[in-house]
C-alpha cells in the first residue's frame, strides 16, 4: 500500500508534464509544415508570446 501512495502523486506529476508538454510538440510542428518555417526559424522565435 505504500508504493500506491507514492505512485499516485508520481503520476499526477507525469500527466502534469504531459500535458504542459505535448502542445510545444504541436505547434512546432503546425510551424513547420504549415507555415513553412525551418527547425532554425522555430528556435530563434520569441517564445512565449504572453
Amino acid at each position: 500500500m505504500i508504493s500506491l501512495r507514492r505512485n499516485i502523486p508520481l503520476f499526477y506529476a507525469f500527466s502534469f508534464l504531459e500535458m504542459t508538454l505535448l502542445p510545444m510538440a504541436v505547434i512546432t510542428l503546425f510551424w513547420k509544415h504549415q507555415i513553412g518555417l525551418s527547425l532554425a526559424e522555430i528556435a530563434s522565435s520569441p517564445w512565449p508570446w504572453w
